[in-house]
């Protein structure tokens, strides 16, 4: 066949030079069994580039729908006397995968692996974390478990050939209860809707670890007529935030009268325990409604009226 532009995701781990592993992964993990329990690719380059060993070339080249990553002249590294392999792989936006073969100068059987295992294929992961003491220190444990893989047998790898992998529909498709519900009914996967994470899977992805951490398995939803009722009862608690919370301009006027209570009883505090302060006079004299009147200036004639005795003070 033609060695056409669309080849996707080829994993013979085997294949390695320098500067590069033959198989692509998405991952922000870096772990040994990287190319056992998470073989995928992501690269957000807009053009085409080359990286070149003497005689090697690698080429990323990303468009609107589809990944391309292609491998040119690649050697064995403990037998560099088979030839050079070419080969391309595609990431297509709807989930199809396509590998696509131009040369292998030997069968993929007569690759070694005793340095490294020869996979065709692609698997993912999720991962669990447990605390454990160890040695007297309490550390961390990471465990990988493989949920998932396709080996793809190595008598279809030859010249000219193309392997294409098309995705079943599946549970993560679905973004809503009802169609969570259909992916159930429709598909061969066990599909449950977690309302809590808001989230339709079998419970076996990668993201298992937050799945059980959500307590989804526990609570997760099976039949249709449950989505409505867990629609119904989040409508009520929306209402029920929305009538029980406070209108802001309320908060507002309480605030400023617990500010003002809190200002008049450090005056208060304040006249009684200073008596011979003009609060403390004011507030023996004349009460406190006399009390924030301006003092009279030193020059001015004031003279008590009836019997009152008259006291001025300046501060």
């Amino acid at each position: 066949m033609q060695f056409v532009n669309h080849c996707f995701f080829l994993l013979l781990s085997k294949l390695q030079i320098e500067f590069v592993f033959w198989f692509m992964f998405a991952t922000c993990l870096l772990f040994r069994l990287i190319s056992v329990v998470s073989l995928w690719g992501y690269l957000s380059e807009r053009d085409c580039f080359p990286l070149k060993s003497n005689y090697t070339s690698l080429f990323f080249c990303p468009s609107g729908n589809e990944f391309i990553v292609q491998w040119s002249n690649v050697f064995l590294h403990d037998n560099p006397e088979a030839g050079g392999f070419t080969f391309q792989c595609m990431l297509n936006r709807t989930g199809e995968i396509v590998f696509s073969y131009h040369k292998i100068p030997i069968p993929v059987a007569n690759i070694s692996s005793v340095e490294h295992s020869v996979n065709i294929g692609i698997s993912d992961a999720y991962y669990v974390d447990k605390l454990r003491h160890y040695y007297g220190i309490w550390q961390i444990f990471r465990t990988f478990y493989t949920y998932d893989a396709v080996h793809i047998n190595e008598s279809f790898v030859a010249n000219n050939t193309a392997i294409v992998l098309r995705p079943k529909k599946n549970c993560v498709g679905a973004k809503t209860c009802a169609e969570c519900m259909e992916a159930r009914k429709t598909t061969e996967f066990h599909c449950t809707w977690c309302s809590t994470l808001k989230q339709c899977s079998d419970g076996f992805d990668r993201y298992r670890s937050e799945w059980l951490g959500a307590d989804c398995n526990k609570s997760d939803i099976t039949q249709a007529e449950n989505c409505a009722i867990q629609k119904e009862k989040q409508e009520q608690e929306r209402e029920q935030e929305s009538t029980s919370g406070l209108a802001p301009w309320l908060i507002a006027v309480i605030s400023a009268c617990a500010i003002a209570l809190i200002i008049l009883g450090a005056w208060l505090v304040y006249a009684f325990t200073h008596p011979n302060s003009r609060s403390g006079l004011c507030l023996i004299q004349c009460g406190p409604g006399r009390c924030f009147k301006k003092a009279p200036d030193r020059n001015e004639n004031h003279f008590p009226t009836d019997s009152s005795v008259y006291n001025k003070v300046v501060f």
